[in-house]
């Protein structure tokens, strides 16, 4: 494939197109639908990330690296980056819950998410998704799991599981940075310091398999070995840069997070003292000259 080849090669896939457009659609929508109340709670920059969030995923999903990452594993590894480090807690900070139900068409709304709403079944499912070790869990196990050869393989031959590995990989991130981040209205279940322990231990787990992908001895995936490389670069070149960039570009994205909590926890204590001096300070206000006898 020539370089302008590569260049056109955006795949448009329709399911792609439709997920994330009707997505984009009922959010903008919420959004108008929410003003005034909707600039109150969102400002400017919320919907900025959602947006950035959303054009990261198509990116993955519909340009040329989702061509290469048939060819090469370092551009799946870039793939598998975009949709768990970038566009996912991009989207979750763009508090996108809100805008979308009120985006929805009313009628649509009555009969799919009123009723799911109310349903005993789909609240406890809720609440169990949203257990950090649950959470964290499924997390790791989709991680893991497909980048096992045999479901690896399976994904590069068959179109429905590769669209289940796609799906596998945002919706599992977006459960784990869900409870990182919080998606307003929504507070996450976890106290900062927590979450911040919950992000460190993420990435104590990551960090093995970037090791064995990039120290291995053979390579593992059987449909890269046996197209004999692509660009030049052999099948075990291909999968330690692979791993290398699972190792740094996994290491960046999780110390930004510990970063960003760990400033937002030091703010927040911050202003919780700040109440607790002021809430002390005003009975002295209110009695200047203290109690006289």
């Amino acid at each position: 494939m020539s370089t302008t080849e590569l260049a056109l090669s955006w795949t448009f896939d329709p399911l792609v197109v439709l997920a994330l457009g009707l997505t984009v659609v009922a959010y903008t929508r919420g959004i108008f639908t929410m003003r005034p109340l909707g600039d109150h709670v969102l400002g400017t920059w919320r919907p900025v990330a959602f947006f950035t969030g959303m054009v990261f995923a198509f990116l993955a999903l519909s340009s040329p690296i989702d061509v290469l990452s048939d060819r090469l594993f370092a551009f799946h590894m870039i793939q598998h980056l975009m949709l768990v480090f970038v566009a996912a807690p991009l989207i979750l900070i763009g508090a996108p819950l809100l805008p979308m139900l009120r985006g929805i068409p009313s009628g649509v709304r009555r009969i799919t998410v009123i009723p799911g709403a109310k349903s005993t079944q789909v609240r406890f499912l809720s609440h169990q998704l949203t257990n950090p070790m649950i959470a964290w869990t499924v997390f790791v196990v989709s991680l893991w799991g497909w980048h096992t050869p045999s479901l690896y393989a399976a994904a590069l031959e068959s179109e429905a599981i590769h669209i289940l590995e796609h799906v596998s990989f945002i919706g599992t991130a977006l459960l784990f940075w869900w409870l990182v981040i919080d998606p307003v209205p929504f507070r996450g279940r976890i106290p900062y310091l927590g979450r911040l322990a919950y992000v460190i231990l993420a990435l104590t787990q990551s960090l093995p398999l970037a090791a064995m992908l990039t120290f291995t001895s053979k390579p593992w995936y059987e449909p890269y070995i046996t197209s004999g490389g692509y660009w030049g670069i052999d099948p075990m070149t291909d999968q330690q840069i692979g791993g290398l960039i699972m190792w740094i570009g996994g290491m960046v994205a999780y110390f930004v997070a510990v970063a960003a909590l760990f400033t937002v926890a030091m703010k927040k204590d911050e202003a919780d003292t700040r109440k607790r001096q002021l809430a002390m300070a005003v009975p002295s206000l209110a009695h200047p000259g203290g109690t006289h006898g």
